[in-house]
């Protein structure tokens, strides 16, 4: 973030630049590397903000609306739309889930410090409630892979859980148009930007789809 505005063309390494189009922004080459700099005039229909859904997404959207729920301590339980043609084409979850984890322990046993500092990450989601251990195997139950990730740059928690949910036991994922999300915040005037302490884990998932979201 440039906190004086005056102080950002000083980033600015050449004059290279290279347009994305008319009425869009441009990319110009800087000590960051190439930076998005220009205003847009995005219509929704060309970012996906829209309306106009489609027959699944309009179900979603109707699905969340009636399921939708706010506890007493302000956090949100959300139940998860299925499909059940989907549902049945999980596959062999497990497998992919337990070579995964194999995988991970061969990594783990090879470094003292991050096996620690993953076990006490595990942990920390069973003591804040985040995780439940489970006695019985569901039928239907879908197991997500799981590593870890290290970034030595964060000053906050350099070792973090990654739970890989576009992993495919079927052939298919449903990872989002990242492009689209990605340009939709240049339809606002105002953006804001903020750090959520573990975002993902403040919305609860409904008791009856935790089968969906289960890890070894």
């Amino acid at each position: 973030m440039v906190r004086e505005i005056e102080s950002f063309f000083h980033f600015l390494r050449s004059e290279r630049q290279i347009s994305l189009g008319e009425r869009l922004p441009a990319l110009n080459e800087s000590v960051f590397g190439w930076v998005v700099c220009g205003g847009a005039a995005f219509s929704n229909q060309s970012v996906g903000v829209t309306e106009n859904y489609s027959p699944q997404e309009a179900r979603c959207e109707e699905h969340f609306v009636r399921t939708v729920r706010r506890g007493e301590d302000g956090r949100y339980t959300v139940s998860c739309p299925k499909d059940e043609d989907v549902l049945n084409q999980i596959g062999e979850s497990r497998g992919i889930a337990a070579r995964c984890l194999q995988s991970t322990q061969r990594r783990l046993s090879k470094d003292a410090e991050l096996r620690g500092q993953y076990c006490f990450l595990m942990e920390e989601y069973l003591q804040l409630g985040h995780m439940t251990k489970i006695t019985q195997i569901q039928p239907k139950r879908c197991y997500l892979p799981h590593h870890p990730v290290i970034k030595e740059a964060s000053t906050t928690t350099k070792v973090r859980v990654v739970i890989n949910v576009s992993s495919t036991a079927s052939g298919t994922h449903h990872t989002r148009r990242f492009r689209s999300i990605i340009m939709r915040s240049r339809t606002k005037q105002v953006m804001l930007v903020t750090d959520v302490e573990k975002m993902f884990r403040q919305v609860l998932v409904c008791e009856e789809d935790s089968p969906l979201q289960s890890i070894l």
